[in-house]
């Protein structure tokens, strides 16, 4: 017979059977699943609470709550007022937060009802029995005092402090304070500080889990190369290729879908670093609204914008390469690399920086009519080019006219699914490339100039329907 924990232990198929078709679907399938693989840790005999944050829109927290039976029943509660204590003071972390259990019974009642509130308080009373002491009221009072820490992935292998300062926040782990510490009452200092190490080592451990989860949701129903040979999990092969020195791994990778991964993580990079969205940010400072410009016409959620700290371009991609360095690590567990040999710091930041360059010029670049009217190219925003040099793709004249032709006549905005990636069911999930020849031009801050094309069906595809897209808005209008 399965003990309670054993039923909680669930593998999900990769790539998944059905595909995620909205943003709504996304965030509550990532929510069930966390419910099943967070472990009931204790600290004194008393369990502790995790709370994911999912970072769209206004932002919200998931309760993740699994009964006796092994049910996952996550509560959504509105994230704002908690957020904004996670994501202050990034010097200080990692610390404990103590606070009454009254802000959070407020800030629920004020933004999500009271059903939400007594659903959260059964589960509460559930795992922490009656707080206050009084046998005749079973209910966590709101007077009752809790300590939280905020959840992130696990720091070993980040020992800079520029690390610490980017370090991503992706939700909260607390526990009541009455509850543990009740084994030896509130005045016993050395049980407080074993539980403020529990609750530590907690929240890495939720943090380890909620960045691996995002990461496999968001990438499991990205389209897959007809002739890649790796397997379903293409996007972690990318990944490997760019941290370990595997030969036949890199030769079964190339810029295409290096471009392909970046891009993608640049757009989702919010998801991860909502206190500091310097992703968001760059765009701006190139010249476009992060949501009109970018994360809405390439199918992704408007999102309400953070306030960054930088101002400077440079600034933000030297953040970015730190932010982007993390995620492609934690997508090929760098903390496990068993016999593999890892590429320098050094090496693996100039790569990234290299790709998040490209990545920009893509995003922001505009299509304009390049080289006496021969070609139709994405040409990077000069910003972008004085940090280094960026290569570019460009359709001839001939194929551009008909692609634009046949666009205009649609009318249909559709070019957001070739870059979200989320595979529509009445299509393959394989990338092919068209047969129009596409060609590149290596910008500098000086000149331009024209450059042999390997294959890259992913950024033929992307220029094409960047091409389509531009037609079919001039149309509408």
């Amino acid at each position: 017979m399965q003990t309670p924990e054993e039923r909680f232990i669930v593998e999900f198929p990769h790539p998944m059977t059905e595909p995620i078709l909205s943003w709504n679907t996304f965030w509550d399938r990532e929510a069930e699943e966390l419910c099943h693989v967070m472990p009931y840790a204790l600290v004194g005999g008393s369990a502790i609470t995790t709370m994911s944050f999912q970072a769209f829109g206004e932002g919200r927290f998931a309760y993740l709550s699994r009964d006796e039976d092994g049910r996952c029943t996550p509560i959504y509660l509105w994230g704002e007022p908690f957020a904004r204590c996670m994501f202050a003071d990034a010097e200080r972390l990692p610390r404990t937060i103590t606070f009454p259990m009254a802000d959070a019974v407020a800030t629920i009642l004020d933004q999500d009802g009271r059903d939400a509130l007594e659903s959260m308080r059964r589960e509460e009373v559930r795992r922490y029995g009656t707080m206050s002491g009084d046998s005749n009221i079973d209910q966590v009072l709101e007077e009752d005092r809790f300590s939280a820490q905020v959840a992130y992935p696990s720091p070993i292998h980040h020992e800079s402090k520029k690390w610490w300062l980017r370090i991503p926040r992706l939700g909260v782990c607390y526990t009541v304070e009455n509850a543990s510490w009740q084994a030896g009452g509130p005045d016993n200092d050395d049980l407080q500080r074993i539980s403020d190490h529990i609750l530590l080592i907690s929240a890495v451990h939720a943090g380890n889990r909620i960045i691996s989860r995002r990461l496999a949701l968001l990438f499991s129903n990205s389209f897959r190369w007809g002739a890649y040979k790796a397997g379903d999990r293409i996007a972690e092969t990318i990944a490997r290729s760019v941290c370990f020195n595997e030969p036949h791994i890199r030769k079964l990778v190339d810029d295409d879908q290096k471009i392909y991964l970046v891009t993608k993580l640049l757009l989702g990079h919010h998801l991860f670093f909502p206190q500091s969205p310097e992703a968001l940010t760059a765009m701006a400072i190139l010249g476009k609204n992060p949501n009109l410009d970018v994360l809405v016409p390439h199918g992704w959620e408007s999102v309400a914008l953070c306030q960054s700290s930088s101002t400077l371009i440079e600034q933000c991609v030297k953040n970015l390469v730190l932010d982007l360095a993390l995620l492609v690590k934690a997508f090929v567990r760098w903390d496990r690399p068993e016999s593999l040999e890892r590429v320098s710091e050094r090496d693996l930041e100039i790569e990234i920086r290299r790709l998040i360059l490209m990545a920009l010029a893509l995003l922001c670049g505009n299509l304009e009519w390049i080289d006496n009217g021969d070609y139709f190219a994405i040409v990077p925003p000069r910003k972008v080019l004085e940090l280094g040099d960026v290569i570019m793709p460009a359709l001839p004249k001939s194929p551009a006219r008909s692609i634009i032709e046949g666009a205009s006549k649609k009318g249909k905005l559709e070019y957001h699914r070739y870059l979200a990636q989320w595979s529509p069911p009445d299509r393959p999930d394989s990338i092919k490339p068209y047969t129009t020849t596409m060609v590149l031009f290596k910008h500098t801050a000086r000149s331009m100039d024209r450059k042999e094309c390997p294959a890259m069906p992913w950024l033929n595809r992307y220029l094409r329907a960047r091409i389509e897209h531009r037609a079919a808005e001039s149309a509408r209008r």
